[in-house]
C-alpha cells in the first residue's frame, strides 16, 4: 500500500488491521468493567485510524472507514444501552474486516 513516506507490505498492513480488531474487542470488557479510561481510550484510537488514514492512502478512500469512525465515537455516550453498545463494537470489528478484504481485493493479497 502506498503511504505518503513510501510503500507498505501488504502484510504490515494486514497485521495492522487486525491489530485494530484486537484494540476495539478490548472495549467491552472495559465497559464490563466500568474502566474510568474508556472514553479516552476510545478517542486515542479514532486519533490513530485518523492519523492512519492520512498516513495510508488506501484507507482514507475507504468508504467504510466514516462509518468505523462514527460507531467509535458514538461509543463514548454514556447514554447508549450496554446490548447497543455490545452490538456496536462487534459493527465496528466487522468494518474493520471488510476493509481488510477489499483493501486486499485491491491490491493483490492481504
Amino acid at each position: 500500500m502506498d503511504t505518503k513516506y513510501g510503500k507498505l507490505s501488504n502484510v504490515t498492513v494486514e497485521v495492522g488491521l487486525e491489530g485494530y480488531i484486537d484494540k476495539i474487542f478490548k472495549i467491552l470488557p472495559m465497559k464490563e468493567e466500568q474502566c474510568p479510561t474508556l472514553p479516552m481510550y476510545i478517542q486515542s484510537l479514532i486519533r490513530e485510524l485518523i492519523g492512519n488514514s492520512t498516513l495510508m492512502e488506501g484507507l482514507l478512500y475507504e468508504k467504510e472507514f466514516l462509518s468505523l469512525a462514527g460507531t467509535l465515537e458514538n461509543l463514548i455516550s454514556n447514554d447508549i444501552k450496554f446490548e447497543e453498545f455490545r452490538s456496536d463494537v462487534f459493527k465496528s470489528i466487522s468494518i474493520v474486516k471488510k476493509m481488510k478484504k477489499n483493501l486486499g481485493e485491491n491490491n493483490g493479497s492481504l
